[in-house]
């Protein structure tokens, strides 16, 4: 029966699904290890989740929908070993030096986007670069013009303003870091009906939190007085 793990990867919004070959040890919660993506090995860390099981269907629904790349099945190969870390912040080192020239080459190109976070596998092979844009970018002759002087895949993945604050990271207005960079898992809408229903006002100063959206404890509010309701 194979375990899956959440693991946190760096260039990931939240924590993804790894599966454990059959008769794996436990791995602990913050353990290093290595897994195989759809870009090739990556140095990830396991939450503090306890694992779960395959053959529960809300699982299954968990694990399709985190899983990047439907045809790979995201395994965890092992645990990571001094070698594996070294190698990992070489990488981290490579990425920041990439990143200078992607950045040139944004303004080369004159292209209205900015860099928010780069990445490239255990292998060398696969740079992963995340961008923030207000619009639609044709960013083509941008990937040609890297793929030539990076000889590596390169793969860009335009994030919303969410994603964004995610990869950035801050404080609510509580004076405590945000729920989605820190544990939040269901990033669903919040609406202006949520903010209504609890007398607030939509001002962006009181309702919004660093993403610019409505904030997601509004929703977790409103349940609290839902529930508070209902046992009355």
């Amino acid at each position: 029966m194979n375990k899956y793990y959440e693991v946190i990867l760096p260039m990931t919004k939240r924590p993804i699904y790894f599966a454990t070959p059959k008769n794996t040890d436990e791995y602990a919660p913050n353990t290093l290890v290595i897994v195989e993506t759809s870009r090739g090995k990556e140095l990830g860390r396991i939450s503090n989740l306890p694992p779960i099981f395959a053959e529960s269907s809300p699982t299954k629904i968990k694990i399709s929908t985190s899983n990047p790349n439907k045809n790979t099945k995201n395994m965890i190969l092992k645990l990571a070993k001094a070698d594996d870390v070294k190698k990992a912040k070489q990488r981290e080192i490579q990425a920041q030096e990439a990143k200078k020239l992607i950045k040139q080459r944004i303004e080369f190109y004159n292209l209205d986007m900015s860099i928010q976070a780069v990445s490239i596998n255990l292998e060398g092979t696969h740079i992963i670069i995340n961008f923030y844009s207000p619009g639609r970018v044709d960013f083509r002759q941008l990937v040609k013009d890297l793929s030539s002087k990076l000889s590596m895949k390169i793969e860009l993945y335009q994030i919303g303003p969410r994603d964004r604050a995610i990869l950035l990271g801050d404080c609510g207005v509580c004076g405590r870091g945000l729920c989605c960079k820190n544990w939040l898992r269901d990033f669903s809408s919040v609406t202006s009906k949520v903010a209504r229903s609890q007398g607030l006002s939509l001002t962006p100063n009181k309702s919004y939190g660093a993403c610019g959206c409505l904030m997601c404890c509004l929703k977790f509010e409103r349940e609290e007085l839902d529930n508070n309701q209902n046992e009355q």
